[in-house]
Formats: C-alpha cells, structure tokens, sequence
C-alpha cells in the first residue's frame, strides 16, 4: 500500500492522500485511534506525509515535490572529492544512477572522487556485469574510484 500510495501522490496532484501504518496487534487501542485520528485531522500535514504509529511513537516520512527544483533546472554539481555511496549497488537501478553520475562527472570535469555500490553480497548478476564493466572502464578514464562495498 505505501508504495501505492506514494505512485498515486505523483499521478494525480491534485488529490491528498494520506497513508498511514499502524501496528498489526495493538496493546493500547484507545492511544492508538486517538493518534489515528489526530493525523486526519492534521490539515497543515494531510496528504503531505505518510506515517507510522507504533507502540515506539510516531514516524513520519515526509513527501515534496520534485516539480519546483526540476523548474529551477539547476546541474546537479558533482564533486572533487569525497564518498558517493549507493545502496542496492548491484541492482539495475543502482548501476544506472552511477552510470548517471560518472556522465554528470564527465560534462563538469570532475574527479578526485569514489563511488561505493553498498550491498549486502557484493555480487553483480550476469545480466549487470555488462552495465558494471563499463563504469569500472569510465570510471578509470576519468580518475574516479568505483568499487563494490558492504
């Protein structure tokens, strides 16, 4: 559901949608509806965010849209130094966003820089190893440090 809900946020704007998580076995019922309800009735927050009430406190993920920094079109300034880490580092998506960033480096003429791909196996599949030998090569070129990570 929450991933539903975060699709239905970016296709339809105009239309608030709030998610909320709750524990699965309440020990308090009467805390947690009281809770349940004042996030519905929280107008300034409403639609805005998606929370979890837990017998921990409340949690809250915060949601923004993207579509006034995509205006502005600023570059995304790569640095000269310093850590990039990405988790999921051996999945598809991963591999793109470092393909993304390697690019980015190129058209600003940076390096002095590392990329970690943080993963728990550190194993790239066949079907990724094709993505993964070009950026170790691009990356190499530019003076760049990518490397698989825990």
């Amino acid at each position: 559901l929450y991933g539903m809900c975060n699709t239905a946020r970016q296709e339809m704007e105009e239309t608030d949608i709030q998610y909320i998580d709750i524990d699965w076995c309440l020990t308090k019922p009467e805390e947690t509806y009281a809770a349940v309800a004042s996030e519905i009735l929280r107008k300034c927050t409403f639609g805005h965010n998606s929370v979890r009430i837990t017998r921990g406190g409340r949690f809250v993920a915060r949601h923004v849209s993207s579509k006034p920094y995509e205006a502005a079109q600023r570059d995304f300034p790569m640095p000269n130094s310093g850590v990039i880490a990405i988790t999921g580092g051996n999945g598809a998506l991963a591999l793109v966003m470092g393909e993304w960033m390697l690019a980015k480096a190129e058209e600003q003429g940076a390096s002095g820089f590392s990329i970690k791909f943080l993963s728990r196996s550190m194993k790239i599949s066949d079907l990724n190893m094709p993505t993964w030998k070009r950026i170790q090569a691009k990356a190499e070129k530019m003076g760049i440090q990518v490397e698989q990570a825990r």
